[in-house]
């Protein structure tokens, strides 16, 4: 699993629910990006092949020129987190 490309289809999806947008669209109409500026990730229990990873995000933290969304890995079905990670966007 490749994290950072996982949390940011999570992220695309949390936008595009929270927006009602998606993210192409806010990108090239509206001029708006969030480019990542620190990404961090811990893993505490494997992913086993054919597992699907449900991806939970939250926003963590808004500041006045950045924000911190952080995420959840589980296996799909499994109350256990695989990972957590945290993507802070300015």
């Amino acid at each position: 699993m490749e994290v950072k490309t996982r949390f940011h289809l999570a992220f695309e999806d949390f936008l595009a629910s929270y927006l009602g947008l998606p993210l192409s669209q806010v990108m090239d109409q509206d001029r708006l990006g969030f480019p990542a500026v620190h990404v961090e990730s811990d893993f505490s229990r494997p992913l086993r092949f054919g597992d699907t990873a449900e991806i939970e995000v939250a926003i963590e933290r808004v500041g006045e020129g950045s924000a911190t969304f952080g995420y959840l890995v589980r296996a799909e079905g499994q109350p256990e987190t695989c990972a957590t990670g945290r993507v802070t966007v300015a």
